[in-house]
């Protein structure tokens, strides 16, 4: 990580935030390492949405291990942890330290809150069922709450969608420990019965060569890249980041093994990957 060691090691404590929902903390250290990052980003100006916040959120984050969430054990809820990170989970880190950055105080525990709020359904952290994997279930949750604008149909229209049935996490239950309890699995898959022939709308992969697009990309926008497996449907998410020669994005990468920013421009990243996804999704974080 850019700001602090990288912690190696591991130890579940769990802890009490202001609104009496419970998080764990998976070292001390990474309490501090959160308040240091909300206060760092507090001098990160912002006039309207947060997006700025958000990208420097995720240049902070660059370095951290991919792999899979610190979250997806047998408990299932959420953890103030910086030792690894899948794609979404890195866009919750940079999403929940630009809001904590807002608050009065910028503490730990307002990242804590702050990452409740973004990655758990409805904002209330109720165990692994709760928790959004699914991009479908992230954005109309989020969207629904405030904390992103969809922005895709307004350049896409109305009618460029993919229709999917999402039930991939039930469908391999044995790779998820919170799955093991009978009421958790049940809980995920009345989840999943909401997603069955779900529309999922998209941009299509060469309007990101588009001149109405590459102006109105900002600081902090994500990227949701979406995935031809029928069961599922994000294949990488990330931030925009934006440099003198253009937008960058900053995600989980897995030939590097950790969260880069990508040296390509977007279009020309975008060129590289296109086979592997069929098209995608832009949100504004508010």
């Amino acid at each position: 990580m850019k700001i602090i060691t990288k912690i190696t090691f591991i130890m579940l404590l769990a802890v009490t935030i202001p609104t009496h929902a419970r998080i764990r903390v998976a070292t001390p250290a990474d309490t501090v390492m959160a308040a240091r990052m909300v206060n760092e980003l507090r001098q990160v100006p912002v006039n309207g949405p947060i997006g700025p916040r958000v990208a420097a959120a995720a240049v902070m984050l660059t370095d951290i291990a991919g792999g899979q969430p610190l979250d997806n054990d047998s408990t299932g809820t959420a953890i103030i942890g910086f030792e690894r990170t899948d794609g979404l989970g890195m866009v919750n880190m940079a999403m929940a330290l630009a809001k904590a950055a807002g608050s009065p105080l910028g503490r730990w525990q307002d990242y804590g809150e702050a990452l409740v709020d973004v990655s758990r359904r409805r904002g209330e952290d109720t165990g692994f069922a709760s928790k959004m994997i699914y991009g479908a279930d992230w954005v109309t949750d989020n969207v629904y709450r405030g904390n992103v604008t969809d922005l895709t149909e307004r350049y896409s229209g109305s009618n460029v969608f993919k229709t999917k049935s999402l039930d991939k996490i039930s469908f391999n239950r044995a790779d998820y420990p919170a799955l093991a309890d009978s009421a958790t699995y049940d809980a995920l898959r009345m989840v999943e019965m909401g997603y069955r022939t779900h529309k999922i709308p998209h941009l299509k992969k060469e309007t990101i060569n588009k001149k109405d697009i590459l102006n109105d990309l900002r600081d902090g926008d994500i990227i949701m890249m979406l995935s031809s497996d029928p069961r599922f449907d994000i294949y990488d998410i990330g931030i925009v980041h934006l440099q003198a020669d253009g937008p960058h994005i900053i995600h989980v990468s897995p030939s590097a093994g950790k969260v880069v920013e990508e040296a390509d421009v977007l279009p020309r990243w975008f060129k590289k990957e296109n086979q592997y996804f069929y098209g995608y999704r832009w949100l504004r974080p508010e």
